[in-house]
């Protein structure tokens, strides 16, 4: 049995802190109080401005927690914190990891996501479809990030006026969408209602 080493730890530990704050971002807004006085805004600001110093021995987690971050902001409307976390996560992955590693391609699909959220839909294609490229390659462990990067891309060409191929991308999101978590699932729902603006 290989041992698990500190990373792994560490990587547990930023994956449970992501898991908790979209939790907690996905039912308040960023002037909602959250704490006894502490609003979503400010938790994010007070971990934003900790961040370079508490990781900075640590890239790999470096880029998890800005990611989380990144995430954050996105959720609360706040894009214009959101995407320079986001940008700097991605470069400091591409440099620790390897380029197909699917680390990046969460990377770079939350990159293109806020840009497309920008209104840069022709600057968040390219993004999104390297992070499709990686996530396809990365096997089946990896189907929800596909359908997720899918499901952005098919909306990005949406916005492009790109109709006949946007279909085919939402359509293959769908798919795995459905496969993986049923038909009831809201990523399902959210998916088949990008699909069917289409028709």
């Amino acid at each position: 049995v290989r041992s698990r080493g500190l990373g792994d730890v560490y990587k547990r530990q930023a994956l449970e802190v992501r898991g908790f704050l979209m939790e907690m971002f996905g039912a308040t807004g960023a002037d909602r109080v959250v704490g006894d006085s502490v609003t979503a805004r400010r938790l994010l600001d007070l971990q934003a401005a900790s961040i370079e110093e508490g990781y900075r021995d640590r890239p790999e987690l470096r880029a998890e927690m800005m990611g989380v971050l990144a995430d954050g902001y996105d959720r609360l409307g706040l894009l214009d914190r959101a995407e320079p976390l986001a940008r700097e996560a991605l470069a400091l992955r591409r440099e620790s990891l390897d380029s197909r590693h699917p680390d990046v391609g969460a990377s770079l699909g939350l990159l293109g996501w806020i840009r497309y959220e920008r209104g840069a839909a022709a600057a968040a294609e390219p993004l999104l479809r390297e992070a499709v490229d990686i996530h396809r390659s990365a096997g089946g462990r990896h189907a929800l990030d596909l359908s997720r990067s899918l499901n952005d891309l098919g909306l990005v060409l949406t916005e492009l006026g790109r109709l006949d191929e946007a279909e085919p991308i939402l359509d293959e999101a769908l798919t795995i969408r459905r496969s993986s978590l049923g038909d009831t699932h809201r990523s399902v729902g959210v998916t088949a209602g990008n699909l069917a603006v289409l028709n």
